[in-house]
């Protein structure tokens, strides 16, 4: 099963030389490797353009978020999943084969496969990212009756053509919720695993408590929306 890594970047030059490390090594293991500069500001750019010999590297003009930028990797990948790595190292990509793996060996009706940060080990992350994303998740999993531990997890690994099904609206981080509710709303499942998370070394976090409100917000929408359908049907 053919992988693509997109990496959607941002402001993010602290963190350049060793993501470029990771990312020889997942190409070196038959992974494409798609990197989308979100409209940088900073030496991100500049950096990024000395790895275009090595990776495909694709350019927003200015800062259109999260969302957009997996959106631009994915319209442009050939793998048959897609995996985001968010270039902060947060999350370890040493791990995206082992979550590429899982998704292999599951039946096609499992969508994706998500790494839990809460099925493993968040190391220092923050009370207030800590609660929100407990939250979050908690509000998922009521509204869908499953369990998602972690609905905000950057290691997510999907299926393309369940992605480009989707047909995603959001911006921003609302990705996050918006891709996990819209598969779970189409009878498709995700499958959790345990992964390792260590808070940012360099540079600034990029999501806000805002980010987490409108998150929440967009659930709630998405909940009374479901159960006025379940009601008109009936």
């Amino acid at each position: 099963m053919k992988a693509s890594v997109i990496v959607p970047c941002y402001n993010e030059g602290e963190n350049i030389q060793r993501l470029k490390l990771w990312l020889r090594w997942l190409k070196s293991k038959g992974f494409e490797v798609i990197i989308v500069d979100d409209g940088s500001r900073n030496s991100t750019r500049e950096l990024l353009k000395a790895m275009e010999e090595s990776f495909k590297v694709l350019y927003h003009k200015e800062n259109m978020g999260k969302a957009q930028a997996i959106a631009t990797g994915v319209k442009a990948s050939h793998g048959e999943v897609v995996s985001i790595l968010d270039a902060d190292l947060e999350y370890d990509p040493g791990e995206i084969p082992m979550l590429c793996e899982k998704l292999a060996s599951v039946p096609p009706k499992v969508a994706a496969v998500y790494g839990s940060r809460f099925l493993g080990k968040p190391y220092k992350m923050g009370p207030l990212h800590l609660i929100g994303n407990m939250i979050l998740s908690a509000v998922t999993s009521m509204i869908y009756v499953t369990k998602i531990t972690d609905v905000m997890t950057g290691h997510k690994v999907i299926r393309k053509q369940v992605f480009n099904e989707l047909k995603l609206e959001g911006k921003g981080f609302l990705f996050e919720v918006e891709v996990t509710a819209k598969m779970l709303n189409r009878g498709y499942r995700i499958i959790e695993v345990p992964i390792i998370y260590r808070r940012r070394k360099a540079g600034r976090a990029k999501i806000r408590m805002v980010d987490g409100l409108k998150c929440l917000t967009w659930l709630l929408r998405e909940g009374v929306r479901k159960v006025k359908a379940q009601v008109e049907g009936r």
